[in-house]
């Protein structure tokens, strides 16, 4: 996959897997450039950011944090449509193209969110186990917190 943010950024590749086995799921791994895209630099020092989206949530695996919502966690969890409107409340349009294979697989996957292009090429079919959620004991949830900062940029 690979996560183009729009004009002056620099597309993000990551590597994963994607399950649609009980509800669309992905489990992935970023490239440096998405730990910047997604504004998570200060939340890890690792060049790579684990993401995981299971039951409609974000997982960002993060270094625990001293203080604060991710006191001792090492999950950053944010609500999917809160993740949304934060980032995409400008996007007047979404935008999907699907190819297919000769099968009828997919084998590309192109969306358009705004200004933000995400592409997913597939590899394999079949041999996906299913992605599950971080432990709750584990995961701090973000999404007040995207939620107000969300309305005080708008």
């Amino acid at each position: 996959m690979t996560m183009d943010m729009g004009p002056g950024s620099t597309p993000a590749p990551m590597t994963g897997t994607y399950s649609w086995r009980g509800g669309y799921a992905f489990d992935v791994v970023t490239a440096a450039e998405a730990v910047e895209a997604v504004d998570m630099r200060e939340l890890t020092a690792s060049a790579t950011i684990r993401v995981m989206f299971v039951d409609g949530a974000y997982y960002y695996d993060v270094d625990p944090q001293p203080s604060g919502p991710l006191k001792g966690k090492e999950w950053r969890k944010v609500d999917g449509p809160a993740m949304f409107v934060a980032f995409f409340v400008m996007a007047d349009s979404i935008t999907t193209d699907v190819w297919v294979d000769a099968e009828g697989l997919p084998v590309r996957l192109e969306q358009n969110i705004g200004s933000m292009r995400v592409t997913m090429d597939f590899a394999k079919f079949g041999a996906t186990a299913g992605v599950e959620a971080p432990p709750a004991a584990q995961t701090g949830d973000m999404t007040e917190e995207l939620r107000a900062t969300a309305q005080q940029q708008s």
